[in-house]
């Protein structure tokens, strides 16, 4: 939705020490990739210069781990799962304040 993405955009332009901090952080950045679209220049209002530039080309905020479907018949999957949940924790709470959404 247009709104909400404004509205992450304008939170990660706010809060570019916060934000660059939780993309960064481990386990994150080892456990997930993002994915999604993005645009081809920078969104209006955001200077191509821009710290953060390729963070608020984003059209998409999405989170992805990839697994392997026998992993999650394994003994110990549902703490797997969860490990993969925290780690997404930080950013989801980022997204969930930008859009004044509880988390």
């Amino acid at each position: 939705e247009s709104s909400a993405l404004k509205k992450i955009r304008e939170a990660i332009d706010e809060q570019p020490e916060r934000y660059q901090r939780i993309i960064d952080a481990e386990p994150f950045k080892t456990e997930l990739r993002r994915g999604g679209d993005s645009l081809k220049r920078p969104p209006r209002g955001y200077a191509k210069d821009h710290p953060l530039i390729d963070e608020l080309k984003r059209k998409d905020h999405i989170a992805v781990c990839d697994v392997e479907p026998e992993r999650l018949m394994e003994p110990g999957a549902l703490d797997y799962v969860l490990e993969k949940f925290l780690a997404a924790q930080g950013y989801c709470k980022f997204l969930c304040d930008a859009i004044g959404q509880p988390f």
